[in-house]
């Protein structure tokens, strides 16, 4: 008698070579692990080796902006008494052609806007800015002047066309000396009617028809050109012009800071 052989019977099962694959398949996912963590060691240390220093600012200007001499006595760093500020020497006229394509937006720079003035002095020295846009800022707060002059001696170039924004937002609440009346400027007697509180608590839009922000501005642009500033915007300006545009005042305010 023949013995009867079931053939699917004596083959193995799929399942006996189960633990072999799984076994496989994580050898050679840590193996690949382990080679990419080496590879990527390795770029890593050669990148930060290829990386230079980062350059010390001390080395670009001083930890504390120093004023120019032309501007004598009494300009010390937290003085915050009024100085009056003699004239600097009157800069070239600007050149428009360059300041179309050489301009650089520099927003409250003269005014010290961001968290480190000597790192934006570093860079407008070593930059090719021809024109520096906004560059004395007005939002919201009277310019300081001596803050002004103190950063534009530290950059020390005679080259730059320097501009100011006069802002459409004045603070009700700020104190700022007007020498010519011996007194403080009263901002509430600046603002168009309906505005209060327009950019916040305590501010307003200012108008040109307040005799009290026409004496503002007269004072601040004439203090703004005494330093070189050659460069005057007025921010949406409709909202501090006269709503009879026929009866416009900016032409005359124009006419005298040209005059000045």
């Amino acid at each position: 008698m023949l013995a009867f052989h079931d053939a699917e019977t004596s083959r193995p099962s799929w399942k006996a070579y189960l633990p072999f694959f799984i076994g496989g398949i994580s050898i050679l996912l840590i193996g690949f692990g382990i080679w990419s963590w080496l590879h990527w060691d390795r770029e890593t240390a050669t990148l930060v080796e290829e990386v230079p220093a980062e350059q010390s600012l001390s080395e670009w200007v001083t930890p504390d902006p120093v004023t120019e001499t032309e501007i004598d006595g009494g300009i010390e760093e937290g003085d915050q008494e009024f100085v009056e500020l003699p004239p600097l020497p009157p800069p070239p006229a600007p050149d428009i052609e360059r300041m179309k394509y050489e301009g650089c937006v520099a927003d409250g720079f003269l005014s010290g806007y961001g968290d480190d003035i000597n790192s934006a002095v570093a860079l407008v020295k070593r930059s090719k800015c021809y024109s520096l846009h906004r560059a004395l800022e007005t939002w919201r707060a009277a310019p300081d002047f001596k803050k002004a002059r103190e950063i534009q001696a530290e950059v020390g170039r005679s080259d730059i066309v320097y501009g100011m924004f006069i802002a459409e937002a004045i603070a009700t609440n700020e104190d700022y000396y007007y020498p010519a009346e011996n007194r403080e400027f009263d901002f509430k007697k600046m603002c168009r009617a309906g505005s209060k509180n327009d950019w916040g608590e305590h501010t307003c839009k200012p108008s040109f028809e307040r005799k009290e922000y026409r004496k503002y501005l007269k004072y601040i642009t004439e203090r703004a050109m005494d330093m070189g500033i050659q460069n005057f915007l007025f921010g949406q300006i409709f909202y501090q012009e006269r709503g009879d545009l026929d009866e416009a005042i900016i032409p005359e305010i124009i006419r005298e800071m040209r005059d000045y």
